[in-house]
């Protein structure tokens, strides 16, 4: 793990406390895509889930897919990987900027063979776009903002027990077919090309009532 510090997820049940823990999405890790557009995600959790927020201000505003588990990585996305074994394994969720999702779980050592999911496994993953849900979307102009809520209930990882001992995350912005093509992480990632798919790199959470 590169990432020594451990960030603390704050548990939120009422809008009275709205305490998130907000990192920025503003590492440019491969100088050959410059282009940099403001990008935060905050997290917190319920009972029931885990809960992203989104930010971003980009240029060019793509999404192209409105099929679940298609390549919302071409789209204007953002993304959240995750592992619950110090990246023996881990989730990948992508989502474009109307909400759709591609979700899989890989293993590590062979991360080419993932593991895809059932479309109502993937629908129990809630997303509230600021823009249309689903909409298709191609706009171009000067940091068009945009949002998107993500809740990933407990439940899809088998409860909320299994976060006891934390867990490891990266998060990314990203558009592979946008006018400026970019790959931003909040974590450092080394190596020559784009390659998000480094638990390695993860940096080391855990829920507040878990410390």
């Amino acid at each position: 793990m590169l990432h020594q510090k451990t960030y603390v997820v704050p548990k939120i049940e009422t809008e009275e406390n709205l305490q998130r823990l907000v990192l920025p999405i503003d590492q440019l890790n491969w100088p050959q895509f410059d282009y940099k557009p403001n990008a935060k995600v905050s997290l917190w959790y319920s009972t029931l889930s885990l809960c992203l927020f989104f930010e971003v201000e980009e240029n060019h505003l793509l999404t192209t897919t409105q099929e679940i588990s298609a390549s919302v990585c071409q789209d204007s996305c953002v993304e959240f990987f995750m592992s619950l074994d110090r990246g023996k394994s881990y989730y990948n969720f992508e989502f474009n900027a109307t909400g759709t999702l591609y979700m899989a779980y890989r293993q590590s050592q062979n991360r080419k063979q993932k593991c895809l999911f059932l479309v109502e496994e993937i629908l129990e993953v809630k997303t509230a776009p600021s823009l249309l849900k689903y909409s298709l979307v191609n706009q171009k102009g000067k940091n068009i903002p945009w949002s998107l809520q993500v809740e990933i209930p407990f439940s899809f990882f088998g409860g909320i027990e299994k976060f006891s001992q934390g867990f490891s995350a990266n998060f990314y912005k990203c558009a592979d077919k946008a006018d400026q093509r970019h790959y931003l992480t909040s974590f450092p990632i080394d190596g020559a090309c784009p390659d998000f798919h480094r638990p390695d790199c993860f940096a080391s959470f855990t829920l507040e009532m878990t410390q």
